[in-house]
């Protein structure tokens, strides 16, 4: 559909920059494979083909992923209709400039709101840390616990990495969950999505210590409840 003469319409309002990570690496560089690992990270990418429109700084705006099988021309009708969030989100942040206090956080969470809060975090760090300062017990709450969750994933992704043994790697997940706090339900996705990508590569001891770690926080939750099962079934050794 991207290919379709309709959706070249879309330059008359965005830049275009397409990111591909196709199986075939030999179809890119190296080094855009390295900018397509960087900015699926920061962006907080999950699913292909992803669409993120950016201001000028490159603060995203707008997020959507997959296709929901419009025909192009109401597809590009609907992307470039999404400048009125970007309106929505500007006039929040004019807003925050004349109010004080509480009410000045309100505008700046309704501002960086259009997007994910985790991604609101990487890219509104600003605006975070000013709700943080302004409502500290009320909005910042919030915001405080989605920045535990993300230094939490990233410190989880550099474990991981590391290729530690299982005890050691049980051993620094105690302590970093101990740090950083995580809510249970946003924890235990983070520890049981990581542990299938290491199952998937073969690590199968990383992989269990990560399922008993998701378990652990949150043994009643419908994947608490599921983890028994898959170690019975795929750890038996």
């Amino acid at each position: 559909m991207l290919s379709q003469d309709a959706f070249q319409t879309v330059k008359e309002d965005y830049i275009l920059l397409v990111l591909d990570n196709p199986r075939d690496k030999s179809l890119v560089t190296p080094a855009e494979q390295e900018q397509y690992k960087q900015l699926s990270g920061k962006f907080q990418v999950q699913g292909v083909p992803s669409i993120f429109l950016a201001d000028a700084k490159g603060r995203p705006f707008h997020f959507q992923s997959g296709y929901g099988g419009q025909k192009a021309e109401q597809w590009v009708a609907d992307i470039r209709a999404k400048k009125e969030t970007l309106d929505k989100r500007n006039a929040a942040f004019e807003k925050a400039e004349s109010a004080t206090g509480v009410e000045k956080a309100k505008a700046l969470d309704e501002a960086i709101s259009v997007v994910d809060a985790k991604v609101a975090v990487a890219f509104y760090g600003d605006s975070v840390d000013q709700i943080l300062e302004l409502d500290a017990d009320g909005l910042g709450e919030k915001y405080a616990a989605i920045k535990r969750a993300v230094e939490f994933e990233e410190t989880l992704g550099t474990l991981t990495a590391k290729k530690l043994d299982a005890d050691k790697l049980s051993s620094e997940l105690d302590a970093l969950r101990e740090k950083t706090k995580p809510a249970a339900e946003q924890g235990q996705m983070a520890l049981f999505m990581r542990s299938q990508r290491l199952f998937g590569a073969g690590n199968k001891p990383a992989a269990k210590v990560l399922l008993l770690a998701a378990q652990k926080l949150d043994p009643e939750s419908r994947v608490g409840q599921q983890i028994p099962q898959i170690l019975e079934n795929f750890f038996k050794d």
